[in-house]
């Protein structure tokens, strides 16, 4: 595991990292997946993009490395680094959206813990 002062999130500073588990429920609520069926694979060209936010998510919002995602999705490392890739590099479409609402969720986080501090 990589501590979070050695994780480099693409996120905004923000809040403190997110348990893997509620980082898990954000990605479902967003992409429409049940937890119980987003880490799993889906055989097919078209792949499981709710599974790429998902293992993306679980990088950037709680911290957690490549590795700890892997064994968490059953797959190897560089099928999770692909992943991540495929939502960084997306422009338009679902994996687009569901990327943008999840930061825009850490960034309205992030604006109650400043608001609170106030």
């Amino acid at each position: 595991h990589v501590p979070a002062a050695q994780h480099r999130s693409t996120l905004p500073p923000g809040p403190a990292l997110v348990p893997p588990r509620e980082a898990l429920r954000q990605a479902a609520r967003v992409t429409g997946m049940p937890v119980r069926r987003l880490l799993t694979a889906r055989i097919g060209r078209s792949g499981n993009p709710e599974r790429w936010v998902a293992m993306w998510w679980l990088t950037e919002a709680a911290g957690l490395s490549k590795s700890e995602v892997a064994r968490m999705a059953n797959t190897s490392v560089p099928t999770v680094s692909r992943s991540c890739a495929r939502v960084v590099r997306a422009t338009d479409g679902a994996v687009y959206r569901w990327r943008e609402r999840l930061v825009a969720t850490w960034r309205a986080t992030e604006d109650e813990g400043l608001a609170a501090a106030k």
